[in-house]
């Protein structure tokens, strides 16, 4: 790297999250991080991948094993994997506020009384 040259200014993020628009289509679920990401800090991927897994069993055997009950074992199922993310979310954007992110990274005071 002793070569190295930067190309573009140097920048920084603070939140890689994503969550997909609907969690099922006409032939598909969307399981795990195909269906959302949360920040990786927590480690709430395997989590909410089992939630999901299950949950989407649960749908996919209704709508195999009795069809007319697809639309509503989809939106069930729907509603389910968007809670999680969705509580996850709120609680992540206010830790990661300034005021708390500093409340929580403070060292202390170094003088002794």
């Amino acid at each position: 790297m002793k070569d190295a040259q930067l190309v573009s200014p140097v920048t920084a993020t603070g939140n890689f999250s994503y969550l997909s628009e609907r969690s099922s289509g006409e032939n598909y679920i969307l399981l795990g991080d195909a269906f959302a990401f949360i920040d990786p800090v927590f480690s709430s991927g395997v989590l909410f991948a089992m939630q999901g897994a299950f949950a989407g069993a649960d749908a996919v055997e209704t709508c195999l094993c009795n069809p007319q009950q697809t639309k509503s074992a989809l939106k069930e199922f729907d509603q389910v994997m968007m809670h999680g993310p969705k509580v996850f979310s709120w609680f992540i954007y206010r830790i990661t506020t300034p005021a708390m992110r500093n409340l929580l990274m403070y060292e202390g005071n170094d003088s002794k009384s």
